[in-house]
């Protein structure tokens, strides 16, 4: 039992009261905890409306990381600081690219980080959504541009007869709604 607040003065009727209180108003409050990153995730969708950003379509993970960045989303409203913090929540590494034509930007990522995270074309048409709620009204989002990361390949050659036939592909599939151009994108088939 917690101590008492009160004064060594007071009533019965004002100790039985005390003791009434701290029995029934003593329930843990380490489930209202409102930090982004460390809360649990059924609070996320509450957390999100708060903050007024929209985490359809994101895992948890994503979602944690927007609303982490949704005051510095809000504050720079308009910017591509802006975007690329809106951006950076579902990919690990993005660039934006601002005025190849007047108004357009283009957003560069970098695929990688966890190889066991799919990009398909939800996953862009949800960054494409992130993207246009972050700019100004007079730009347009152009084009996602995909990098791969850097990877380095070796042939172990086991018999000097066999032959080893190499393949090149660097297409990417996604539906109409995405415009997306590979850079450095290549499949090794051996």
């Amino acid at each position: 039992m917690t101590q008492s607040l009160l004064p060594s003065n007071s009533s019965e009727l004002e100790q039985c009261l005390d003791q009434l209180a701290a029995q029934r108003l003593s329930f843990d409050l380490s489930l209202a905890d409102t930090n982004p990153l460390t809360c649990v995730a059924e609070s996320l969708p509450i957390l999100a409306a708060s903050w007024k950003v929209d985490v359809r379509g994101l895992n948890e993970r994503e979602s944690r990381e927007l609303i982490a960045n949704a005051w510095e989303i809000h504050r720079y409203k308009g910017t591509a600081h802006a975007v690329k913090k809106a951006l950076s929540s579902v990919f690990s590494k993005v660039q934006i690219q601002e005025f190849k034509t007047p108004y357009v930007f283009d957003a560069v990522v970098t695929l990688g980080g966890d190889p066991n995270q799919v990009f398909d074309d939800e996953k862009f048409a949800t960054a494409k959504r992130l993207a246009n709620e972050a700019k100004n009204l007079r730009s347009r989002f152009g084009e996602f541009v995909i990098a791969l990361p850097e990877a380095q390949a070796s042939v172990i050659k086991t018999d000097a007869a066999s032959t080893n036939s190499m393949s090149l592909s660097s297409s990417l599939s996604l539906n109409a709604n995405c415009t997306v151009k590979c850079k450095g994108a290549i499949q090794w088939t051996l």
